[in-house]
Formats: structure tokens, sequence, C-alpha cells
């Protein structure tokens, strides 16, 4: 336990992990819904917490089409004439930068899994 950084501190009866504290508990604790609850909160790891901040990015993001002028022009890192390149090129891609979101037009996919997999 110490190499993932877990401190059982007896003195105290408590579990110190990643900075957090929670107490030792009697056999039959866990039977307990709001401890199952603490612990879960405790244990979830930050990868899943980013893929669902990340994805709520994704869901929450405007699809909606630009305007290509006006994006460009609020680029300041480019100068004048960069600027005019730039829509010049975007605008030369109408079915890729022309509209808001999409479709993929292509035939359906099927995956072949194991015999009895579990998805």
């Amino acid at each position: 336990m110490t190499e993932l950084g877990i401190f059982v501190n007896t003195e105290t009866k408590e579990i110190q992990w990643k900075g957090m504290t929670t107490p030792l508990v009697n056999c039959g604790t866990l039977q307990n819904p709001g401890m199952v609850n603490h612990i879960y909160h405790m244990a979830v790891n930050t990868t899943v917490a980013e893929a669902e901040a990340r994805q709520g990015r994704i869901l929450d993001a405007n699809y909606d089409k630009i305007d290509i002028e006006e994006h460009v022009h609020r680029l300041t890192h480019l100068n004048r004439e960069e600027q005019e390149q730039s829509i010049t090129l975007l605008e030369s891609y109408p079915v890729s930068f022309g509209r808001g979101l999409g479709r993929l037009n292509v035939k359906p996919i099927e995956l072949e899994s194991k015999p009895n997999s579990k998805p």
C-alpha cells in the first residue's frame, strides 16, 4: 500500500490517500449506502472525471455554421494578408468549412465480437 501512497493510521483510525482522509470503519459498515457512496467518491479516478468533463464540453459545443470572415478577423495573431489568405482557403472548401455540423455519409459497419464476450 505504501507504493500506492495509502497510509493507514491506526492511532487516529484513519486511511489517508492522495490528500484525502476517511475514517476506518467497523465490520458491516459497508452495508450503509452513505458510507459506500463516500468511499466511492474518494476513489473516483481523475481520468474518469476528466473524460466526463471532456464529454460535457463536446456535447455543449456550438456546432452552428460560422461566419468565416468574422471568425478569421478575430484571429489577431494573423496579419491582414494572412487573414485574407485564410478566408480564401477556407471558403474554397465549402463542404468542409461552409456549414455547421454535418453527417458522415458512409455505409454502416459491423463489429464482430468473440463468443460469450460481454459489451
